[in-house]
């Protein structure tokens, strides 16, 4: 639980917070325990208090009166976290080499928390170099889109797939040493006239309008044979987790201590107010962390290892579609219930073969 206070202010008849003294906590954030051994626990989601929607609610209480008039609210939002430290190293590359790789060498790595390079460009870890379309997002604010930003209180988040050439892979060698692998080519390698691109399906080129209800995977659409581009003449610093285990269950109300500097969005305030605010920013814990383990046994791996091999994130029959709705990121919007069904035999246009599935599909609102 991550919680700040914020000024009242008057609102007609009522008094209300005042949500331009609201701070912003960034992704990646840590907390940790306030002894000499600390655990370290990671918060890889944002924490804005100026955004309250039903997939990341803030808690609003009075938290100071005068007489009878608030003087001061408290805001409440809460986060999962895992047990880990970041860790950062650095790799120099100078001659392009195709599929070059670099190992880190460590104990309890939990794997990568991002890549960039000297440019300050991201490289995204993708799980084969084959897959150049990745799903990323963007906050919904009219800037970045005007249509959908009136729904920013309930999806403050906007889902997009994006066509990227920076991308790695990375894979354990052994329990100590975690490798990672870049691309083949140059930024100018493209195969799009092979492999089926979204912008151009069913637009005559090089697809005809017969060939709509064809049955296309979903992962023709995100993978090509570029391979990604080889890093050259760049410095890439590598931020990776290490953590975690038995000794990671720590007890609640113990957790209690910010290691990341908070903002606040609104750059204009009275200073006085501003420092008082900043002060009153505090974490807890309520409950105990529990679920860490000191790694899978052999047997664990097998077990896992058979329950990928048959779910491969595909998307085939109608169940698949519905737990792939279900399971959607709450920052894009809460379903609430999903049915999905063939389209109905008197929908079908003459010569339309029955391949398209209906869903339907009950969300969420703030209320």
């Amino acid at each position: 639980d991550f919680y700040q206070q914020v000024p009242a202010i008057l609102s007609g008849s009522e008094y209300v917070p005042d949500f331009d003294y609201t701070l912003y906590i960034p992704p990646n954030s840590t907390v940790s325990q306030n002894t000499v051994n600390k655990i370290s626990f990671l918060v890889q989601d944002p924490i804005d208090f100026s955004v309250s929607s039903s997939g990341d609610p803030t808690a609003i209480t009075v938290y100071q009166v005068s007489g009878n008039t608030p003087t001061y609210f408290l805001l409440k939002k809460t986060r999962k976290a895992i047990s880990s430290t970041i860790n950062t190293t650095q790799f120099t590359f100078t001659t392009p080499v195709q599929y070059s790789t670099v190992f880190i060498n460590s104990s309890n790595i939990v794997g990568i928390l991002d890549i960039t390079d000297s440019d300050d460009n991201k490289w995204y870890e993708v799980d084969y170099l084959g897959q150049e379309m990745v799903f990323d997002s963007i906050k919904n604010t009219n800037q970045n889109d005007p249509n959908l930003s009136q729904y920013s209180g309930d999806t403050p988040y906007i889902l997009k797939l994006e066509k990227i050439q920076r991308r790695f892979t990375s894979r354990f060698i052994n329990a100590t040493s975690l490798q990672i692998q870049f691309g083949a080519g140059t930024s100018n390698d493209t195969d799009e006239t092979i492999i089926p691109n979204p912008n151009n399906v069913g637009i005559g080129l090089p697809f005809e309008q017969s060939k709509l209800t064809t049955a296309y995977a979903p992962n023709n659409f995100l993978f090509t044979k570029t391979y990604g581009i080889a890093p050259s003449n760049t410095t890439l610093t590598v931020r990776y987790l290490t953590g975690g285990g038995a000794i990671s269950n720590v007890p609640a109300n113990s957790l209690t201590q910010l290691n990341t500097s908070a903002r606040f969005l609104n750059p204009n305030l009275n200073t006085t107010s501003a420092n008082y605010i900043y002060g009153t920013i505090a974490v807890n814990n309520i409950e105990a962390a529990d679920g860490g383990g000191d790694g899978d046994s052999i047997e664990e791996i097998r077990q896992n290892s058979s329950a990928n091999f048959a779910s491969q994130l595909r998307n085939v029959t109608q169940d698949d579609y519905l737990v792939r709705a279900l399971s959607m990121p709450a920052s894009y919007g809460v379903i609430s219930k999903a049915y999905i069904e063939p389209t109905k035999a008197q929908s079908i246009s003459a010569g339309e073969s029955q391949s398209v599935l209906d869903l339907y599909v009950l969300s969420y609102n703030v209320n």
